[in-house]
C-alpha cells in the first residue's frame, strides 16, 4: 500500500521500486484518510507498508478512538491487554497479537507483515503501541543523498524504540568525533551515498570529511551490538552558558505524547549569557475561542507534570502556547528555525507586557526566600534568575519555598501562595508576580478536579474484590517466598500509626501488609498520580487498593495534607520516606514528611526495615523470583518523646530531625541493634547531615575500629563522587580513630581510593572485595592495593 508522494525519495525506492523488482502488487490510495486506508488493506490484501510517522499516528488515533466508543469498560480491558502482550515481548520475545487483538487484524485486511516507518523519529508512545498490538514497526534512517536507506532496524516483540537498526549491505557507518556519550555527527559510505554536488567543489568540502565519508548533518550514537540511535540534527544541539548538551529530539522523546496537548517542540533560545536555553513552543488542543483560557492551563499542567520528570538539565527553561499549528516540512518534520522565530516574536511582547506591568510588591522578601532555600546569596538574585537551570530547584527545593512565601503571606496579613503556581514558576520575576497578586485580590476557593476516565465498583464489590486479593497476597508471602517476621510483639494494636519503612521493591507494601498481619489489613499509603494512576492502573489501585494518589511533582503540600487527613481519621498510614524506590538497595535520606506529621497530628511513628524484595523484585524488575524475605519490627517512636526532642527549632528542621530519627530507628533494625531514643542526639545534628546517608556510612564504619590493628598511623582518603561532601579522610593509629568529612589535612594521604557510593557501602556493609575487573575497568581505583587489604583489617571488614 502506497501513501506517501512518490517524489519523495523513501517511498520511490522503499514503496515504488522494491515492490516492483519483488513482483509485487502496489495499491494507491484517492484520498489519505483512516476509512480509506482500511478499505485499501482489506481489499488489497496488503502484506506491506511505509510510511512517515504522522500515517502510524493516523492509524493509531482511529483504532484508539474506535476501541473509546465502545465503554470505558472496553478500554480499560483494550489497555490492559495491550500492556500485557507489550510485556510479554519485551521480557520474553513472545507475541500474542494476532490472539489477543484478532478483529484488528482483520479490520487492517489481517495480512499485515512488513511495517516501515522513516522520514522523522516515531514517538515511542506509537511504538509501543503498534508492539502491543502484535504490528512491530521497523525503523529505518537515511537521507536523499543516500538513495535513501543507510540503516534498518529488526522489527521484533523485543524491538527497542528510537534504535533505526545496523547499517544495510555494502553501507558503513560511524560516529565522526564522538563526545564522551559517545555521541557525534553520523559519517557514512557505500556504493548508494553519492559522489557529490554536481560542479560545486565548495559544497562538497562541507559534506564530505578528509577521508571520503558523507556528513549526515546528522547526531547519534552506536551501541555495543552495532546498532544506531539517532540523537538529532547537528544544527539543532541546544548548548547552554555551562557547556551541557541538550538535543530536543531525546527530550521530545522523554516527554512523548501528552493530553491536552496537540503538538509541541523543544528547542534553543539565547539566554543573553552566550548559551541557549531549553524553551518548549506548544499547541494547546483545539477548542472553542469561549474555553481558550481552559484550555491554555490544561496543557500547561500537562506539560508542567511532564517537565518535572526529566533531567534538571533538559527541562525547557521557557515555555509557551501558540494557537496555531506548527510549522512543518512535506514529511511532517517540525520546522525548528521558523519555531524559533515565533517563540521570538511571543517572548518580546511577554516581556513588554511584564515590564509595563511591573509591581515592587514584596519584591525584597521574595528575593530573601529564593535565597534562603538556595543558599546562594541574595545579591545572586535577579528578576531573570531561573529557578531550575540557574538555582537548581528540584520538588524538596520548591516545598521549602512554598512553606517560606506562606510565611511572608501571613506576615503581611495576606492569603496562602497557590502551590501549584509556585511550581509553574520559571523565574524570580513570575514568583514576585505571584506573590504580589496576594495583595491585589483575594485567592479563589480550591476547586474539586474532577477525574476523567475511572470507573469505581460498587462498595460491596470492593470490599469482596479486596479480601479475595488479599487472600491471594498473603498466600504468596506465605508460601511462595520464605518470608520471616520479627518484631510482632511491638505492633500497638490499640492505636493508628504511622509506618516508616525502607523501599526497594514493588513487592514492599504487600510484604508489610503481610506482616502486620491483622493490624495491616486496612493500612493506607500514598501513590504518585501520575504513575499509578493513569491507564488501566487506575482503574485496579482505585478499585482494590487502599493506596491514595497524590501529585509527586506538586511540591509536597498536597501530598502532607492528604496524608494528615488520614492519620486524623484514626487509619494506619504507611510512608517510605524516601521518595521513591532505591536502585542500590540501600537506604537512601529520609524525607522530612513524616516528621511533618508527627509534628501536626502527634501520632507514633512504627519503624520497619524489609530485606530480600531488593533481590527478588528490583526496580525496572517484571517478574519477582523466589527469595528469603525478612521483616523487622521496631518498637514505636513516641510522638511526645520525639517532638520533646526537637522542642526550640525551627519547624523546617524539626521535621527534618524527626525524619533523621526515623531513618536512625529503621537503620537498627536493618543492623540488628537496638535503637536507643533517649540517647540518640539531635541537637548538633547538620540539615546535610540529616539528608546525607554517607555520614551514616561512615559512623558505621568508625563502630567497626579494632583498635591494635596497626602500629603507626595510617591516612586514609576515599573520593566518592565530584562533590564536596563525597570525599571522606580517615586517620588512624593504634589506639585511636578519626574519621571526617573532606580531604586529608596538607592533601596528602598514605591510600587513596576512588569510586562511587554504592561500591563504598558494599565494602563497608558486605564486606566485599572488589574484583579485578572492577579495577581494571576503573570502577575502582587506588594507589596502595597493600594498604587496602590492611584497611579491611583495621575495620574488621573480612569475610569469615
Amino acid at each position: 500500500l502506497s501513501v506517501l508522494p512518490l517524489h519523495h525519495t523513501f517511498e520511490f525506492t522503499c514503496g515504488l521500486l522494491l515492490p516492483l523488482a519483488s513482483g509485487a502488487r502496489i495499491v494507491y490510495l484517492d484520498e489519505v484518510s483512516g476509512e480509506r486506508l482500511a478499505a485499501a488493506m482489506k481489499v488489497g490484501q496488503v502484506t506491506a507498508m511505509v510510511g512517515v510517522p504522522a500515517l502510524w499516528q493516523l492509524i493509531e488515533r482511529r483504532i484508539a478512538s474506535q476501541i473509546s466508543e465502545k465503554g470505558t469498560a472496553a478500554k480499560f480491558l483494550f489497555d490492559t491487554l495491550l500492556a500485557l502482550n507489550r510485556r510479554l515481548g519485551e521480557k520474553m520475545g513472545l507475541d500474542a497479537g494476532r490472539i489477543l487483538f484478532g478483529p484488528v487484524h482483520r479490520a487492517l485486511g489481517g495480512r499485515l507483515r512488513y511495517l516501515v516507518s522513516g522520514g522523522a523519529a516515531l514517538p515511542e508512545e506509537t511504538h509501543a503501541f503498534f508492539a502491543g498490538l502484535g504490528l512491530h514497526l521497523t525503523e529505518g534512517y537515511g537521507l536523499t543523498e543516500a538513495a535513501p536507506v543507510l540503516t534498518v532496524a529488526e522489527a521484533s516483540p523485543k524491538a527497542k524504540p528510537g534504535q533505526v537498526g545496523k547499517p544495510v549491505p555494502g553501507v558503513e557507518v560511524r560516529i565522526d568525533a564522538p563526545d564522551e556519550k559517545g555521541v557525534g555527527e553520523i559519517v557514512a559510505r557505500g556504493p548508494n551515498v553519492m559522489k557529490g554536488y554536481a560542479n560545486d567543489e565548495a559544497a562538497n568540502r562541507k559534506v564530505f570529511t578528509e577521508d571520503g565519508w558523507l556528513r549526515t548533518g546528522d547526531l547519534g550514537r552506536i551501541d555495543r551490538e552495532g546498532r544506531l540511535q539517532i540523537v538529532g540534527r547537528a544544527k539543532e544541539v541546544i548548548v547552554a552558558a555551562n557547556g551541557e548538551n541538550v538535543y530536543p529530539d531525546d527530550v521530545e522523546a522523554m516527554i512523548g505524547k501528552l493530553p491536552h496537548v496537540s503538538e509541541y517542540t523543544i528547542l534553543g533560545f539565547p539566554d543573553g549569557r552566550g548559551g541557549e536555553r531549553v524553551a518548549c513552543l506548544a499547541v494547546p488542543e483545539p477548542g472553542s475561542e469561549e474555553d481558550h483560557t481552559e484550555r491554555i492551563a490544561r496543557a500547561r499542567e500537562s506539560l508542567r507534570v511532564a517537565i518535572r520528570k526529566l533531567p534538571r538539565h533538559a527541562r525547557p527553561a521557557i515555555v509557551h502556547f501558540y494557537d496555531a499549528p506548527l510549522p512543518r516540512t512535506a514529511t511532517r518534520k517540525v520546522k525548528r528555525r521558523e519555531a524559533r522565530r515565533i517563540l521570538e516574536r511571543i517572548v518580546a511582547a511577554s516581556e513588554e507586557a511584564r515590564r509595563s506591568d511591573e509591581r515592587p510588591v514584596l519584591v525584597t522578601e521574595v528575593k530573601r526566600a529564593v535565597a534562603s532555600v538556595s543558599g546562594r546569596p541574595i545579591a545572586e538574585i535577579h528578576p531573570h534568575t531561573r529557578l531550575l537551570a540557574d538555582l537548581g530547584f528540584e520538588s524538596l527545593t520548591f516545598v521549602e519555598l512554598v512553606s517560606a512565601l506562606d510565611g511572608i503571606a501571613e506576615r503581611a496579613h495576606l492569603p496562602p501562595v497557590d502551590a501549584e503556581r509556585i511550581m509553574q514558576c520559571e523565574t524570580v520575576a513570575d514568583l514576585e508576580a505571584v506573590v504580589g497578586e496576594l495583595g491585589e485580590a483575594p485567592s479563589p476557593p480550591p476547586t474539586a478536579k474532577r477525574e476523567e476516565g475511572h470507573f469505581l465498583l460498587p462498595e460491596p464489590l470492593q470490599k469482596g474484590a479486596k479480601r479475595w486479593m488479599r487472600g491471594i497476597q498473603l498466600g504468596f508471602y506465605d508460601r511462595f517466598m520464605r518470608t520471616k517476621v520479627h518484631g510482632r510483639g511491638n505492633i500497638p494494636q490499640n492505636r493508628n500509626t504511622i509506618v516508616v519503612s525502607n523501599h526497594c521493591s514493588h513487592l514492599d507494601l504487600g510484604l508489610i501488609k503481610y506482616a502486620l498481619g491483622p493490624y495491616g489489613k486496612d493500612l493506607v499509603t500514598l501513590g504518585a498520580k501520575d504513575y499509578f494512576f493513569e491507564d488501566w492502573r487506575g482503574h485496579y489501585f482505585r478499585n482494590f487498593t487502599n493506596v491514595v494518589p497524590v501529585d509527586r511533582y506538586g511540591g509536597g503540600k498536597e501530598g502532607l495534607e492528604t496524608a494528615r487527613r488520614i492519620v486524623e481519621r484514626g487509619e494506619t498510614l504507611l510512608l517510605f520516606p524516601e521518595g521513591t524506590r532505591s536502585v542500590t538497595g540501600e537506604m537512601q535520606p529520609f524525607r522530612p514528611g513524616c516528621g511533618y506529621l508527627v509534628l501536626d497530628t502527634g501520632v507514633d511513628l512504627l519503624p520497619i526495615h524489609l530485606s530480600g524484595t531488593f533481590e527478588s523484585l528490583p526496580k525496572g524488575g517484571v517478574f519477582p523470583t523466589k527469595r528469603d524475605l525478612e521483616v523487622r519490627i521496631g518498637p514505636p517512636l513516641p510522638a511526645a518523646r520525639l517532638v520533646e526532642k526537637v522542642r526550640g527549632m525551627p519547624r523546617e528542621a524539626a521535621a527534618r530531625a524527626i525524619a533523621t530519627i526515623a531513618r536512625a530507628a529503621v537503620a537498627a533494625l536493618r543492623d540488628r541493634k537496638v535503637f536507643d531514643l533517649e540517647a540518640f542526639s539531635v541537637a548538633d545534628l547538620s540539615r546535610s547531615e540529616a539528608d546525607d546517608p554517607l555520614v551514616d556510612l561512615f559512623h558505621d564504619l568508625k563502630t567497626r575500629f579494632v583498635p591494635g590493628s596497626v602500629e603507626k598511623p595510617v591516612r586514609f582518603y576515599f573520593s566518592l563522587g565530584e562533590k564536596e561532601r563525597e570525599k571522606w579522610t580517615v586517620v588512624v593509629d593504634r589506639a585511636h580513630c578519626e574519621i571526617h568529612p573532606g580531604k586529608p589535612e596538607g592533601g596528602v594521604a598514605d591510600c587513596v581510593l576512588k569510586t562511587n557510593p554504592a561500591m563504598m557501602s558494599r565494602i563497608v556493609r558486605e564486606s566485599y572485595v572488589p574484583s579485578p575487573p572492577e579495577f581494571l575497568s576503573g570502577a575502582v581505583k587506588t594507589n596502595n592495593v597493600a594498604l587496602l587489604q590492611t584497611f579491611a583489617r583495621i575495620f574488621n571488614l573480612t569475610r569469615s
